[in-house]
C-alpha cells in the first residue's frame, strides 16, 4: 500500500496540471522547511529500512545501513562528476549533460511524444519534480533522487543475495555491483530512469524468491512506469513459475495488467498512433548501426556480462534453479531490447542481469575460498 501511495503521489506532476508546484515566492522560513524535508528523504529511507529483518543485531544493522548510505553517496557523486558534468552530445547541441537532463525532464512531464521512449517512463521524473518543488531547484532534486534510490537498490541487492548466501557474500555482491557501476554509466546522458528501474527488478527478484505474488505484481507494474524492460519478468513468470498455486490465473493477471499499463501510457502519449518507430523512437535500421558500433559495445558487454560468464559456466550445476531461469530470460531479453530499441554501448541496460551474474559468481568463489580454508 505504501508503494502504491508513493507511486500515485509521484505521478501527480504528470497526470494533473502542476502549476501549483512552481516555486513562486515563498517566505524564507517556508522555503527552508521545504528544502529540509527534501534533504531528509535519504535519511528517512535509511530509518525506515531499520525495520527490515536482515538477520543482524541492531548494531550490525545500523552499521550496514550507514555503510550502504556512504557507498550510495560515493556512487551518486561519481555519477555527477562523470555523467552530469559530461558532454555525451556535441557541446553546441545542449551544453553539458545537465542541460539535456533538464530539457528532457520537462518534456517527460509534458508527456511529449517528441522525446520517445523517455516520455513513457515518467515515474522517476514525477519523483524528481516533487523534490524540485520542495527544494526550488532541479539540481539538488536530481541528487536526492539518485542518492535515495541508489541506497534502496544497494539494500535490495543485499537482501536478495541473503536469500541465497551468507552475510559476507551478500556484501560482496553489493561491492561487485559498485565495481561494475562506473562502466555501466559510460556512454549515456543521465536520464532519470536508473536506478528506479533496477530497483523494480531486484524487488521483484526478492518477492519471486519469497513467492509473495501480490508484491511481485506491484514491483513489475510500477516498474513499467520507470522502464518497460521489467516486463521480461512477466515472461519469466509465465514460463518458469508453474509450480506456484493458481499459476495460470496469476500469469493472466500479470499479462493483462502489464498490457494495460504499457498500451495505456503509449496510447495516451501517442494519441493512439502505434508503430515500430513509436516503441523507442528509432527505426529498424538502428539494429545495423548498433552492431557496427564495435569501438564501444564489445568492451561494455565484457565489463558487465562477459567477465562473469566463466564463473557461471564453471558453477552451472550448482546454480539454484530459479537463478538459472531468471538469467536465461533477463540477460538475452535485455541484450535484445538494447539491440533493437536502445544502444548496446549503454551497459546500464544490462545491470538487472549483471546483478544475477554477480550473485552466481560470488556464491561460486565463496565456496572455493571455504574449501581452501578447510584444507
Amino acid at each position: 500500500m505504501l508503494s502504491l501511495a508513493l507511486a500515485i503521489v509521484s505521478a501527480l506532476p504528470v497526470i494533473v496540471p502542476h502549476h501549483w508546484m512552481t516555486a513562486g515566492t515563498r517566505p524564507a522560513a517556508v522555503a527552508l522547511l521545504m528544502r529540509a524535508v527534501a534533504f531528509c528523504l535519504p535519511l528517512v529511507a535509511l530509518l525506515l529500512c531499520l525495520k527490515i529483518d536482515l538477520g543482524l543485531a541492531m548494531r550490525g544493522k545500523i552499521a550496514l545501513l550507514i555503510a550502504f548510505g556512504a557507498l550510495s553517496w560515493a556512487l551518486t557523486d561519481l555519477h555527477y562528476t562523470t555523467v552530469e558534468l559530461g558532454h555525451y552530445f556535441p557541446s553546441d547541441s545542449y551544453g553539458d549533460n545537465r542541460d539535456w537532463q533538464l530539457m528532457m525532464h520537462r518534456a517527460v512531464l509534458r508527456l511529449d511524444p517528441g522525446w520517445l521512449p523517455h516520455s513513457y517512463r515518467f515515474l522517476p521524473d514525477g519523483v524528481a519534480e516533487i523534490l524540485t518543488w520542495l527544494t526550488g531547484s532541479f539540481e539538488p532534486a536530481r541528487a536526492i533522487y539518485r542518492l535515495t534510490f541508489t541506497f534502496l537498490l544497494l539494500l535490495s541487492i543485499y537482501y536478495w543475495s541473503r536469500l541465497y548466501t551468507g552475510h559476507g557474500a551478500a556484501i560482496a555482491v553489493v561491492m561487485v555491483y559498485a565495481i561494475v557501476y562506473p562502466a555501466s554509466i559510460r556512454y549515456y546522458a543521465g536520464q532519470l530512469t536508473d536506478p528506479m528501474s533496477h530497483l523494480a527488478f531486484v524487488v521483484a527478484y526478492i518477492f519471486l524468491e519469497l513467492e509473495v505474488f501480490p508484491f511481485v505484481a506491484v514491483a513489475i507494474l510500477l516498474g513499467l512506469l520507470a522502464k518497460e524492460s521489467v516486463a521480461l519478468l512477466v515472461v519469466y513468470f509465465l514460463f518458469f513459475e508453474r509450480e506456484q498455486k493458481h499459476h495460470w490465473l496469476k500469469s493472466l493477471g500479470l499479462i493483462a495488467g502489464s498490457a494495460a499499463v504499457l498500451l495505456g501510457v503509449r496510447a495516451y502519449v501517442q494519441h493512439g498512433n502505434f508503430g515500430y518507430g513509436q516503441i523507442s523512437g528509432v527505426p529498424i535500421e538502428h539494429v545495423l548501426e548498433n552492431l557496427r558500433d564495435l569501438d564501444f559495445w564489445p568492451r561494455q558487454f565484457v565489463f558487465t556480462i562477459g567477465c562473469f560468464l566463466p564463473f557461471v559456466v564453471l558453477d552451472w550445476r550448482n546454480v539454484p534453479r530459479r537463478l538459472k531461469r531468471m538469467l536465461l530470460v533477463v540477460a538475452p531479453g535485455l541484450i535484445g531490447s538494447s539491440l533493437f530499441f536502445s544502444w548496446l554501448r549503454e551497459a546500464r541496460n544490462y545491470v538487472p542481469a549483471t546483478i544475477i551474474l554477480a550473485l552466481i559468481t560470488v556464491r561460486f568463489l565463496a565456496r572455493q575460498f571455504d574449501s581452501v580454508r578447510v584444507s
